[in-house]
């Protein structure tokens, strides 16, 4: 199990990058680890496979996601969180920009779970960087040739 410290990503890229992916899933290490990734673990072309075939990682991204949508109607929510939320977006963005791993984010519907921060009415800097940073995962969909495949998909949720 991941325990103590996080590091910055530098020699050996694959195997730290396996190391901070196994970090997201532990409580002591997700806020470093997320926050190693967002910094320097874009850097690795991988990053977005290894976070779509690691066990459990999409879906504890998407639960820190989710974990915002009740204090984001209260404007409860802190800057910590904020932060938080707005680093596991900027992973889906990585893992929605990837040419491997387009098309399954696509299908999963992952992008509708980032809908509640575009639709917030709060104009405090933390919100607008949820709604940017949300933006940013869609922008990266629809400038692709997938845009088709986004669009259906969507079209089928309705």
């Amino acid at each position: 199990m991941v325990s103590g410290a996080v590091a910055p990503i530098t020699s050996n890229p694959p195997v730290r990058v396996r190391y901070l992916i196994r970090g997201v899933a532990s409580k002591e290490t997700q806020e470093q680890s997320l926050d190693v990734l967002c910094k320097n673990g874009l850097a690795y072309d991988n990053l977005a496979v290894l976070l779509w075939n690691s066990f459990g990682t999409m879906s504890v991204l998407l639960k820190i996601i989710t974990s915002a949508y009740r204090p984001l109607l209260s404007d409860g929510l802190t800057e910590r969180a904020v932060t938080q939320v707005c680093n596991a977006i900027a992973l889906f963005q990585c893992v929605a920009s990837h040419p491997d791993t387009r098309i399954s984010f696509i299908r999963a519907t992952m992008p509708v779970y980032l809908y509640p921060f575009l639709n917030t009415m709060s104009n405090e800097r933390s919100y607008e960087c949820l709604r940017i940073t949300s933006l940013g995962v869609i922008g990266s969909l629809a400038k692709n040739t997938y845009i088709h495949t986004y669009i259906e998909v969507m079209m089928e949720l309705n």
